[in-house]
């Protein structure tokens, strides 16, 4: 009896200990590789600017990527998602099937992913970024190459696959350190295509940044105005309003979905009781009330009429600011970026907004 506890207690110790030793080689690559900024550069050229594929759907952009089998998928831009994704789909069985690998996202959590290049048939597009805080292992190596996470196939993903268009999620780390154009005005996507010239129209977004400078995340912050009151908002080119039968009512659309931009409910509240004219459609959102603020001001410009869902306060001050250089109160998404050509520029954090 003595002799079996001896034993389960040493195969306890050496699992431990094993486990121990992998938690510590995992920190120190993603400490390692947090100094090495070659991986957080894009692979492609970025010598001249680029008009991309892509189309301009309900003022929200999507990437038309032709895929490995000759077939054109869309990879809805989000610069205020998370990591960039496969949907599940039947859409591309055999190119999963084929290609889905398994990672450690973190070094801990077990993760299915495909290589962005498994995918995507010209590899001179831009393809999406690592992460720094977001790092996947294979177990014991550091994935460098371009990949899509391929998410659980949970509840959130079949409502993103019935209200949205999308095959491909295409977040943060898809428009980290490159500058983009999306001019919603004329429907076109252009990279490589960086802010030059200051002028009223042209202010600085904030990035989440590490003791050396560095972006650690790529969620930006800018400010807009409203009824003389500046606010600072997520940069958030996927924001959508999920409409609820009673906002299907209300709005006269069978839509699932509309471009939308999101703002605190407490700053939602007060908007409405100052300004009971402003159309408000309660419980419009599947996650609550709508209003629709007649004039925004934005790098320079009066524009409008803006959607805006409200959303709980403390997902701007519990949940976004893990990601974010502030605390803000919202998010500025296709409602109010339609009027507009945006040219965002990551690397000097510059956003410019033309009309």
């Amino acid at each position: 009896m003595k002799k079996t506890f001896l034993l389960v207690l040493s195969a306890l110790f050496l699992v431990l200990s094993c486990a121990a030793g992998y938690i510590f080689a995992v920190r120190k690559m993603d400490r390692d590789a947090a100094q090495d900024t070659a991986l957080y550069r894009p692979k492609e050229s970025m010598a001249a600017s680029r008009r991309l594929p892509a189309a301009f759907i309900d003022d929200r952009v999507y990437l038309q990527i032709v895929d490995r089998n000759g077939d054109t998928i869309l990879g809805l831009g989000d610069t205020g998602g998370g990591v960039s994704m496969v949907m599940p789909h039947d859409r591309m069985p055999r190119i999963l099937t084929e290609n889905t690998r398994l990672g450690m996202l973190k070094g801990m959590m077990p993760m299915r992913y495909v290589l962005y290049s498994d995918i995507a048939a010209d590899n001179t597009q831009p393809a999406p970024m690592p992460i720094r805080d977001r790092l996947v292992h294979t177990p014991f190596a550091l994935l460098r190459e371009p990949a899509l996470l391929i998410p659980p196939d949970d509840e959130e993903m079949k409502l993103f696959r019935r209200t949205m268009k999308a095959d491909i999620f295409l977040g943060q780390n898809f428009f980290m350190g490159r500058a983009w154009t999306l001019d919603y005005l004329h429907h076109e996507l252009y990279v490589n295509t960086p802010v030059t010239t200051s002028g009223p129209d042209v202010q600085p977004v904030g990035f989440a940044r590490d003791a050396n400078g560095e972006a650690v995340y790529g969620h930006p912050s800018m400010t807009m105005i409203v009824d003389g009151d500046t606010i600072p908002v997520l940069f958030d080119t996927g924001a959508s309003i999920v409409l609820s039968d009673t906002g299907h009512q209300l709005l006269h659309t069978e839509r699932p979905t509309m471009a939308g931009s999101f703002i605190a409910r407490s700053v939602l509240a007060q908007w409405h009781q100052k300004h009971p004219e402003w159309a408000y459609y309660p419980q419009a959102d599947l996650a609550g009330d709508v209003i629709i603020v007649p004039s925004v001001h934005l790098c320079g410009h009066d524009t409008g009429p803006v959607a805006f869902a409200g959303r709980e306060d403390a997902v701007w001050s519990m949940g976004m600011i893990s990601s974010m250089d502030r605390v803000v109160k919202g998010a500025i998404g296709g409602s109010a970026l339609r009027y507009f050509r945006v040219t965002i520029d990551y690397p000097h954090a510059l956003v410019r907004m033309e009309q």
